[in-house]
């Protein structure tokens, strides 16, 4: 005999189950459009000679979508991944990505390192400092601690906002 948190379990799934095999939901119908200005025949704009009236918006039926960005600011439209990152930074300081994702500790190395979590950590915001860590095969503490000290030695704030 089932408990009823199991009993409640099942019916769950069941009813999952169900959903599952009768497949996607209907969608819904697409809503008449209002005729654009040039769907206006034009012998309407010859009798009338006055540009169409724009209808007044309606706030329960209309949205408008504003945007808060300066235009002069760029919007990205794609995410930069890990990998991208790694090729850029190698390129630029000219230290091979399999050093960049070593051990070594000269300080060419060492600095590079540091830019290329810093440039990872502003130019991928879906990655936590953990995963950069993990890609990096290193500690996340190795990954904080090469922030600070990139963000101290260039006078920048720290990247994700830690402890100075």
């Amino acid at each position: 005999m089932l408990s009823d948190y199991y009993r409640e379990l099942s019916t769950h799934y069941a009813q999952v189950r169900k959903r599952l095999r009768e497949g996607p939901p209907p969608k819904p119908k697409e809503l008449a459009k209002a005729p654009e200005p040039a769907q206006i025949p034009d012998f309407v704009l010859y009798v009338n000679n006055a540009p169409p009236v724009k209808p007044p918006i309606d706030p329960k039926r209309d949205f408008i979508l504003v945007v808060n960005k300066c235009p002069w600011e760029k919007i990205e439209t794609t995410r930069r991944t890990f990998q991208q990152v790694l090729v850029d930074v190698s390129r630029e300081t000219e230290v091979p990505a399999k050093m960049l994702m070593g051990k070594r500790r000269q300080k060419y190395i060492v600095e590079a390192r540091r830019y290329f979590w810093h440039r990872v950590a502003s130019e991928c915001p879906h990655l936590s400092i953990a995963d950069i860590a993990r890609r990096s095969g290193c500690d996340h503490t190795s990954v904080l601690h090469g922030l600070k000290r990139y963000a101290q030695a260039n006078g920048l704030p720290h990247a994700r906002g830690g402890v100075q």
